[in-house]
C-alpha cells in the first residue's frame, strides 16, 4: 500500500470512529508499512472495532434469547395458573373452584378473570369458590373473595363461598361487608347439598311450569 498522509489517516481515523457509533463495522482503519505512529493507532481501533462487533452479536443472540425465555415463561406461567384455578364442572350449571395455597393480588386478579370467562362459556348458575385450602385469609384476600362474588352475581350466576372458618368470619364482619345475598358454608359438602338442591328445585319448577 502506497504510504498516506497525515490528512488522509486522520480522516479515514474519524470515518471509522463515526461508523462504529452507529454499530457500523464494515469501515476499517488504514493501515500502511511506515513506522508512521497513527498506524499503531488504525490497529487498535481496528481490534477494537472487531471486539464491539463480536460483543453487539453476541448481544444481539442473547436478546433472541431472552425473547424465548420470555414466551416459555408466558406459557409456563399460563398452565401453573391452569393448575392453580381448577375449575370444574360438576354437574350442569353447577361449577366448582377450590383454592389452594397462598394468595396474592396477581392470583386474586388471574382466578377472577379465569371464573368470570368459564361462568359465561359454561353458563353457569351456580359457582363453589371453596377457601378451606388458602394458606391465610386476610383482610385484603377475604376483600378479593367477596370481590369474586360479586362479580358472578352480575354475570347471573349464584356464588357459594365454602370453607369458612370462624377466623374468616371475623375478618368478613370486620370488614363490615354485607354478605346477606352471599351464601356461605362452613363445607364443601355443605356447598354440594345446597347447590344440588338448588339445581334440583329449579328443574322441578320448570317441570311444573310445563305441565
Amino acid at each position: 500500500m502506497d504510504f498516506l498522509n497525515d490528512e488522509d489517516r486522520l480522516n479515514n481515523l474519524i470515518e471509522v470512529i463515526s461508523g462504529m457509533a452507529g454499530l457500523d463495522f464494515s469501515q476499517k482503519a488504514l493501515v500502511d508499512e511506515s513506522d508512521n505512529p497513527l498506524n499503531t493507532i488504525a490497529l487498535g481501533i481496528n481490534m477494537l472495532a472487531e471486539e464491539l462487533e463480536s460483543s453487539v452479536v453476541s448481544r444481539s443472540e442473547l436478546e433472541s434469547q431472552n425473547e424465548e425465555l420470555e414466551r416459555l415463561t408466558r406459557e409456563q406461567e399460563g398452565a401453573l395458573l391452569e393448575m392453580s384455578t381448577p375449575i370444574a364442572q360438576l354437574w350442569e350449571g353447577i361449577l366448582l373452584l377450590p383454592l389452594v395455597g397462598f394468595m396474592d393480588a396477581k392470583r386474586a386478579e388471574d382466578v377472577l378473570h379465569t371464573v368470570l370467562h368459564e361462568i359465561a362459556r359454561s353458563q353457569a348458575k351456580i359457582f363453589i369458590l371453596d377457601i378451606s385450602g388458602v394458606t391465610v385469609v386476610d383482610t385484603f384476600v377475604a376483600n378479593h373473595f367477596i370481590k369474586i362474588a360479586k362479580a358472578t352475581r352480575l354475570m347471573g350466576c349464584r356464588s357459594i363461598l365454602s370453607g369458612i372458618t370462624p377466623a374468616v368470619s371475623q375478618t368478613i364482619v370486620d370488614l363490615g361487608i354485607d354478605i346477606d345475598k352471599l351464601k356461605t358454608t362452613g363445607s364443601m359438602k355443605d356447598a354440594l347439598d345446597y347447590a344440588f338442591r338448588q339445581t334440583g328445585f329449579q328443574l322441578e319448577r320448570q317441570d311444573e311450569e310445563e305441565d
